[in-house]
C-alpha cells in the first residue's frame, strides 16, 4: 500500500537536501522498519550511490561511503552564512584571497577546514541513519550514522587517492 508523504515529511526531506519525488512513498522508509511518525524523529543523510559501492556496502565489504570535501562540506559540517564569513575573514582577510588559494589547490582549503574544525568554527553534523539508493532508484538499504571525519579513504572503496575526502563510518544494517 502506497502512502503520500505529508507537508510535514516532504519539508523535512528538503531540509535534509533530499528531492522528495526521490522518496515518493512513506513505503521507502516503512521497508526499512520505520513507522511514518518515526520518519520526522530521525536525521538522515541520504546518498545515491553506484551498483558497485552499493553491493560492496550491502555484502559487509565497506564500512564507509566517501564524498569529495569541497562539494559537501555545507551538507555534512554544520554551517550557517555569518559562520563562513568568519572562516573567510579568519583564513584569509578577503573571500577573493580564499577563493584563489582554494582554487590553487584543495590540499590548502582542506587544511584551512580541518583547522577551523579543530578551532570550532564549524563542527560535523550528527545524523541518527545513512540511507543509500541504489542509483537512482527507490531501492534503498539505512545504516546507523556512526560519524564523519575527513581523511584519505580506502581506494578499494572508492576513495581517490590524491585527496582527502569526508570519511562517513556506518554502523548495522537498520
Amino acid at each position: 500500500m502506497k502512502t503520500a508523504l505529508t507537508p510535514e515529511q516532504s519539508d523535512h526531506l528538503i531540509e535534509l537536501g533530499v528531492d522528495p519525488k526521490l522518496a515518493s512513498s512513506q513505503n521507502i522508509y516503512m521497508k526499512q522498519g520505520y513507522e511514518s511518525t518515526e520518519i520526522m524523529n530521525k536525521r538522515i543523510l541520504y546518498f545515491v550511490l553506484k551498483f558497485q559501492w552499493w553491493d560492496m556496502i550491502e555484502s559487509g565489504v565497506k564500512p564507509e561511503e566517501y564524498r569529495d570535501i569541497w562539494h559537501w562540506c555545507t551538507r555534512l559540517l554544520n554551517v550557517d552564512r555569518e559562520g563562513y564569513g568568519k572562516f573567510l575573514k579568519a583564513r584569509s582577510g578577503d573571500f577573493e584571497d580564499l577563493e584563489r588559494q582554494c582554487n590553487d589547490s584543495l590540499k590548502e582549503f582542506t587544511r584551512l577546514l580541518k583547522q577551523a574544525i579543530e578551532d570550532g568554527i564549524f563542527d560535523f553534523r550528527d545524523f541518527d541513519a545513512v540511507c543509500f539508493h541504489r542509483g537512482y532508484s527507490n531501492i534503498t538499504m539505512t545504516y546507523e550514522f556512526k560519524g564523519i571525519s575527513i581523511g584519505f579513504g580506502v581506494t578499494r572503496w572508492g576513495a581517490p587517492d590524491d585527496r582527502e575526502v569526508f570519511i562517513i563510518k556506518l554502523g548495522k544494517r537498520i
